[in-house]
């Protein structure tokens, strides 16, 4: 399920687009929208593009620039104003960059959860909500 930030960011490029007489039509999978009939990949992010350090693609993306695959990416960036930037580049540029590989594993909560000890359990309200002493440690 695509995060806040994604869905505004998929809204404001998606209006730009149709505003200036693109079909845009949302897709899953790989890509997050077409254009025409072209997929596309759409980073979001709060700040400016000249102040975004790395920007993260998954394993299908990376292979489809590597296999020179048809695709663009924008960036709809500075979300945190009312300026957003939009910035497009095409998905065969990212062949000729050389990325950072970064592996992470990912474990299922429902597993995690059988095997984990709830030492502040979540409460209905916050009326009910206890309070933790001045220092931050927990009560045993």
């Amino acid at each position: 399920m695509p995060h806040d930030i994604e869905e505004q960011g998929i809204r404001i490029l998606t209006d730009f687009l149709e505003k200036a007489g693109h079909r845009v039509e949302r897709t899953g999978g790989t890509f997050d929208i077409k254009v025409d009939g072209k997929n596309v990949e759409v980073k979001t992010s709060r700040q400016r593009f000249d102040k975004l350090g790395f920007v993260g693609f998954s394993k299908n993306q990376f292979d489809a620039a590597q296999r020179n695959e048809e695709f663009d990416v924008y960036f709809v960036c500075n979300l945190s104003t009312d300026n957003p930037e939009i910035f497009k580049l095409a998905g065969t540029g990212l062949a000729e960059i050389q990325p950072t590989v970064i592996t992470h594993y990912e474990y299922p909560r429902t597993l995690l959860a059988q095997r984990t000890e709830n030492l502040l359990p979540a409460v209905p309200n916050d009326a009910d909500m206890p309070i933790l002493p001045k220092d931050g440690r927990i009560p045993e």
